[in-house]
């Protein structure tokens, strides 16, 4: 049995990316979040939801959880694009690791176009981009190996909250495989 930290992306009152209809990140994330959870119950591991405002305070909470390792579910808001991404802590091995088994899981399972495993830079700026450019903070600041999963653009919400439910399983299989295999 591990335990996992399960981030949910955003907060009420900064909900993240929304679709045309009025359908929030936050609110998306959460269904998502609790399929994983219930899914890595009856896996027999150890699921902790985190749903505090501040990212500081969601590192710490995970920090302070000594989990095996941490994800967020996101979803990518650009209205142009679809498909499935995993970002990881820029030179984490074992974060490329997870997010691997993560994103072959989603596009295998999901049916859902294959956007890659990439590292995850603050606003997606890697340095020849930005010289300035830094590691997302939840990825590079958790002690544990941490994911940020972005399973579909928003522009696509009805494929989101039809595949709420067996998104969350997907994703929390093959967290379980990721652990077993470590």
């Amino acid at each position: 049995m591990a335990r996992i930290a399960l981030s949910v992306a955003h907060n009420p009152a900064k909900p993240g990316a929304c679709s045309s209809a009025g359908t929030c990140e936050y609110e998306l994330s959460m269904g998502w979040t609790g399929a994983c959870a219930m899914r890595l119950v009856q896996l027999e591991h150890d699921p902790e939801i985190i749903t505090t405002y501040s990212l500081k305070e969601k590192v710490t909470t995970v920090n302070s959880l000594s989990a095996a390792c941490a994800l967020e579910i996101h979803f990518n808001s650009n209205v142009d694009a679809d498909g499935a991404e995993t970002l990881y802590c820029p030179g984490s091995k074992a974060g490329k690791s997870l997010a691997e088994v993560v994103q072959i899981a989603m596009t295998d399972k999901l049916f859902v176009k294959n956007r890659g495993v990439k590292e995850g830079w603050y606003r997606m700026e890697p340095p020849h981009v930005n010289p300035n450019a830094k590691p997302d903070y939840f990825l590079k600041y958790t002690n544990c190996p941490a994911i940020i999963v972005e399973p579909e653009f928003m522009s696509n919400v009805a494929w989101i909250e039809r595949n709420s439910h067996k998104g969350g399983v997907v994703i929390a299989e093959a967290i379980d495989l990721w652990i077993r295999g470590k």
